[in-house]
């Protein structure tokens, strides 16, 4: 994975665009922005820009009721 790439966490099906990449522990770690969330690249997996969608904080925010 690589800054700027669009990636799915084969997890949840979480798609986003890749902000950061890092290495800790001999393990590499990707910053999706869809949820500010740190992934571990090798749960990730490439993704097409149809799948990707920017949301803001307020359309991920649901009121339960």
């Amino acid at each position: 994975m690589q800054v700027g790439d669009i990636a799915k966490y084969r997890v949840t099906g979480t798609v986003g665009k890749v902000l950061e990449v890092r290495e800790r522990d001999g393990v590499e770690w990707a910053l999706l922005d869809t949820y500010s969330l740190w992934y571990v690249t090798s749960f990730l997996d490439p993704a097409s820009a149809d799948e990707y969608k920017r949301t803001s904080y307020k359309e991920r925010t649901r009121t339960v009721v």
